[in-house]
This record gives C-alpha cells, structure tokens and sequence, in this order.
C-alpha cells in the first residue's frame, strides 16, 4: 500500500510539472485588460483583421493571447542603440498603402533629416498565446505548423507559450543618411510584393482560424475519439 501510494504521488507531481496552476488567474487578467481595449503590445489595443480570432481563441478553454499583431508595413528609421532597435516609425500599416503614400513619405523632409538607414517593412501575423498546460501547447503548435504558419515555437518557462508566427517578411534599404537610395519604380515594384504578402498573409490567418478555435479544436477531437472507437478490434461473444 505504501508503495502504491508513493508511485501515485509521483504521478501526480509530474503532472503538476505540466500544467501552469496560475492559468485561471492569469487569463482573467488579460481578458480583464482586453474588456478596457489594453492589448500588451505597444499599440494598446486589437488590430481589425484579427479582433475575432482573438476574441474566439479567448473563448476556449485552454488558452489565451497575450500579445498580437495581424501583420503590417512600415517606413522605419533607427536611432540611439541599435541593439535595442529604438527609432522611428515614419509609416505604419495594417492594410496595403498606396505607392503615393509610401513615396510621399520617402520624399518628406522627415526622411530626410534621418542618419543612418531607413528601410521599408513587411512583418507578418504573430500571435503569442499562453497555454494551460504543456499537453495544450503542443496541440495549439501542430495546429500552427499544420495550417502552414511554420516559424511557430513553444516557449517553456513559468509558463507555456506558444508563439504563432510565419515566414512572410521583407525588409529593404530605402535612403541612408538622408538620402533617397530607390527610384518610384522600385516603390511600385516594393508595393506589389508587399501587396500580395498582405493577401497570402490574410489566407494564413484564415486558415488557422479555421483549425485553431474552440469550435475547431472540439471537431478534431470528435474526429480522433470516433477515429480510435473504429480502430478498435472488434471482439465477438464466446457461443460455446
């Protein structure tokens, strides 16, 4: 019996080891912070293209984000410590911009005031997601990596974060100190990339919308349940 009881008490430590008993807290305070449109990006707040999918993985059970970005472009110049990446962001967008805004940007004298590089961006839809457990994050990350979304990861700690992410980026020279480096031909150009990063961008979105909510999750496990029930072999009555 005492043996039993020990082996039981193993068990059950591993799986505390497992699961973030802060989960509960933890959520009501970011659900809590996102009611007063406080996201803990440094925007404050939800960005349009993704306020949905936010709102409908907050309503699961297993997890809650933490930080997100649906995507954008961006004029942007460094300055101070370039470790820290500090400087300026002179254009910022989470929809495509029009070639006359972007050029009208790299022509103002704001841009050209500017020391060092000045480079223009694309950086895709991120999603940092905080996990009850580590069982929750492994299935939140196949989801991730099975909707094509390849640059996910798992973060272990105090916590268990799963970092939702994809390869989509860009970012290109476009004046040093100053001084304009591209003609409005390489703009056009630049804004047709950056055009259909935003729209293959959105179709990942999507398709991990479609996988990685309550309503979604709860079919793939219907799925695997009945997928185990048939696997099953079948044993008949002994008639003799």
């Amino acid at each position: 019996h005492l043996l039993l009881q020990a082996s039981t008490n193993c068990v059950m430590d591993g799986m505390r080891e497992h699961v973030d008993v802060n989960f509960n807290a933890a959520k009501s305070r970011v659900l809590a912070e996102l009611e007063g449109c406080i996201d803990r990006s440094k925007k404050g707040g939800l960005d349009a293209p993704i306020a949905d999918l936010i709102q409908k993985m907050n309503a699961t059970e297993s997890y809650v984000t933490t930080s997100s970005c649906s995507g954008r472009c961006a004029v942007f110049s460094e300055s101070g410590d370039e470790k820290k990446k500090t400087g300026v962001w002179h254009l910022a967008s989470h929809s495509p911009v029009s070639v006359d805004e972007v050029w009208s940007c790299l022509t103002s004298p704001e841009i050209a005031a500017t020391s060092g590089p000045v480079t223009f961006k694309f950086e895709p839809f991120i999603l940092h997601i905080q996990c009850r457990s580590i069982y929750t994050a492994r299935d939140m990350l196949k989801v991730a990596l099975d909707t094509g979304l390849r640059n996910s990861g798992i973060m272990l700690g105090k916590k268990f974060m799963v970092a939702v992410r994809t390869t989509l980026k860009l970012e290109v020279p476009v004046a040093f100190d100053g001084v304009l480096a591209v003609s409005r031909e390489y703009v056009e150009n630049l804004m047709g990339m950056c055009t259909a990063m935003f729209q293959e961008n959105e179709a990942r979105i999507a398709r991990f919308e479609a996988f990685g909510t309550q309503e979604a999750l709860e079919r793939k496990r219907q799925k695997e349940q009945a997928k185990a029930v048939t696997s099953q072999p079948h044993q008949g009555t002994d008639e003799s």
